[in-house]
């Protein structure tokens, strides 16, 4: 895979329920309706493509709701890096257990550099997956620290 791609990667858990990128209401009459675009809201100037997927956006918050998560406490969690840029989105859920758990979250990341890129320097901490049939890593050492 040597194109850009869209890299995920999940704080705690992994929402694999069915999410479409370019949710695109479908044309009503013979013509097609021009694509809805939105200006990134972080560009880096690496020379790398802007990141054209938003999660807190683009992830429709019935889906959220479905897989558990309160889709209005909704946090952008953007991570700009410099020479390259990570859009994100924090869903917390607060099920507090005491002694058991105190909740965990999803931070769900859509970045300009190649799932090769993150897997290569954060894969010792993460395992590949896939949602909506596109490739994905899953963080499974929550207390390592991501690489920068």
């Amino acid at each position: 895979m040597g194109r850009w791609g869209t890299v995920a990667l999940a704080a705690l858990a992994v929402a694999t329920t069915a999410c479409s990128p370019g949710s695109a209401e479908p044309a009503t009459s013979d013509e097609a309706s021009p694509p809805a675009t939105r200006t990134p809201r972080i560009t880096d100037h690496s020379g790398r493509p802007p990141v054209t997927f938003d999660p807190c956006y683009d992830i429709p918050d019935d889906v959220m709701h479905a897989a558990g998560y309160d889709a209005g406490k909704k946090e952008l969690a953007d991570m700009p890096m410099g020479t390259y840029t990570f859009l994100g989105c924090l869903y917390k859920k607060d099920d507090y257990i005491p002694g058991v758990r105190r909740g965990f979250g999803l931070n769900v990341l859509a970045g300009n550099v190649t799932l090769e890129e993150e897997a290569k320097k954060n894969g010792h901490i993460s395992e590949p997956t896939s949602i909506n049939g596109r490739g994905a890593l899953l963080r499974v050492d929550p207390s390592a620290e991501l690489d920068p």
